[in-house]
């Protein structure tokens, strides 16, 4: 999946290979959690692990990079993108309600 996120381009991984990966459901549960609660230190291990490149400045596998991001033009349109990326991969493995 790929994004424009303030003019630049974002990468989410179309794959994620399951034996490095295995506790990705478990970090997007403390995603979640941890947005809500406003700790940005616990939500940023998801995007370090599903973001494949960027065009912002800083590696994108690097937490550090993240908190270089603008609050309001880059990192909150960036999990937004998460979301709707989470939301596409995970839409074949959870129930939809009837």
């Amino acid at each position: 999946m790929e994004r424009t996120i303030n003019g630049k381009k974002v990468v989410f991984r179309e794959k994620l290979v399951s034996a490095d990966n295995w506790d990705t459901p478990a970090l997007i549960k403390e995603h979640g959690e941890a947005a809500t609660k406003g700790d940005f230190s616990k939500a940023v291990p998801l995007l370090c692990r599903v973001v494949e490149s960027w065009e912002f400045a800083g590696d994108p596998s690097d937490p550090a990079a993240y908190g270089k991001l603008d609050l309001f033009s880059e990192i909150t349109p960036l999990l937004a993108a998460l979301n709707d990326y989470v939301q596409e991969k995970t839409a074949n493995i959870v129930p939809k309600a009837p």
